[in-house]
């Protein structure tokens, strides 16, 4: 069930990903919903009611990183070894600094893959819901207020992006077809790599 999870929200967040030039002029909200990356929420925090904003980040952005927890629960420290064989001493080296100080990373850097690394390394649930929740609702609150501060030169931006949306459009989705191959073939190949 978690890979499915994974492969939905990864796929979804693709999709919004190419979408986005789209999204950002026409259904800003909805970029974020569908991929709630940083940038998108910095770029849209001007059009939006910071409230709202607030809102659909950090649940979509705490969906994304407690299913890939239990993604990496599930699967756990194979998963890696299996998947990213060539790197496999460095993931250890890594899985050993998240063993001691994980709580904090997850607390500092929340995202879907330190939720990964997390549910891994077999780190409790309670604790990991706690630092991400907090770790999620602080950076996406300070991406929304330097989204505000930075809209002068943003929305410049997003304006050379409404007079170009089909092209901004077109390219968008030719670089999320080249650069979602190997994402995608990692999440394919967990289900291979069980514990």
């Amino acid at each position: 069930m978690a890979l499915v999870g994974a492969i939905a929200l990864t796929t979804i967040g693709m999709i919004g990903s190419a979408l986005s030039p789209y999204l950002l002029v026409s259904h800003p909200l909805e970029l974020v919903i569908l991929s709630p990356s940083h940038h998108h929420v910095a770029l849209v925090a001007p059009a939006v009611d910071p409230i709202v904003l607030f809102a659909a980040a950090v649940s979509r952005r705490l969906v994304s990183l407690l299913i890939f927890f239990a993604l990496g629960h599930f699967y756990g420290v194979r998963f890696f070894a299996g998947a990213l064989t060539a790197k496999t001493t460095r993931w250890e080296r890594v899985g050993r600094i998240f063993d001691r100080w994980g709580l904090l990373l997850l607390a500092l850097f929340p995202s879907a893959a330190m939720g990964l690394l997390a549910g891994a390394r077999g780190l409790n649930r309670a604790p990991v819901v706690a630092c991400a929740t907090v770790g999620t609702c602080l950076s996406v609150a300070g991406v929304i207020y330097l989204g505000d501060i930075a809209a002068v030169w943003t929305q410049q931006l997003v304006a050379y992006i409404a007079d170009n949306v089909a092209a901004a459009t077109l390219i968008a989705v030719a670089i999320v077809i080249f650069a979602s191959r190997r994402r995608l073939s990692l999440l394919s190949r967990a289900a291979t790599h069980r514990r």
